[in-house]
């Protein structure tokens, strides 16, 4: 899923340019400003014709049969282009639904739903996304836990007010690694792991 540095500022500029001078207005999601990321994601999944990202769908599906996991790569960078009011994260009703929908056959199935989303799905946080309600009300109840790009404080996993844990990142050049049980979720976080 794309984050906030896979948006290209100067081929949205330029798209938006393009729209001005044949007289038509930007259609949002603004396609041509993931462009590089687009290529990347083609030439990293090359092979997995089933994993799609592509102007109809800025987002993807992950489903890991042999583990009974399925990951949903929620974009919320559809709102931003090159200008700075633009630049917040928002996942929009319509791909929460959309997840909502899909994820409903691997809840049945008993799989393991984990979400990665680039903002915080929870609100007040720093760089929250602008409809963690939405995220929270539509599709938190169909996810066993979340991974945010976004930092927090790092004793602290928080929950979603439905009771979703959401696990931070923990910052540049540091990991984690998480256990996940049935009864909750163990976190390690070495301190020497630095760049």
């Amino acid at each position: 899923m794309p984050g906030t540095h896979d948006v290209t500022r100067a081929a949205c500029q330029a798209y938006f340019a393009s729209c001005e001078a044949d007289d038509i207005d930007p259609q949002p999601p603004y396609w041509p400003k993931w462009r590089h990321f687009t290529g990347l994601f083609k030439e990293f999944y090359q092979g997995l014709d089933s994993l799609i990202f592509d102007g109809a769908q800025p987002w993807t599906l992950f489903p890991i049969d042999d583990l009974k996991v399925v990951v949903a790569g929620l974009n919320s960078t559809l709102p931003q282009t090159h200008r700075a009011e633009d630049r917040y994260g928002q996942v929009g009703q319509a791909q929460a639904a959309w997840f909502t929908e899909r994820l409903r056959h691997y809840e049945s199935e008993g799989w393991l739903r984990l979400g990665a989303v680039e903002h915080s799905p929870i609100s007040g946080e720093p760089n929250a996304l602008r409809d963690a309600g939405t995220v929270d009300s539509l599709l938190a109840g169909h996810l066993n836990l979340f991974f945010q790009g976004s930092e927090s404080d790092q004793g602290v996993i928080p929950l979603l007010p439905s009771g979703v844990p959401s696990v931070p990142a923990v910052g540049a050049g540091r990991h984690q690694v998480l256990v996940l049980r049935r009864d909750g979720l163990e976190r390690w976080m070495p301190e020497s792991a630095t760049r």
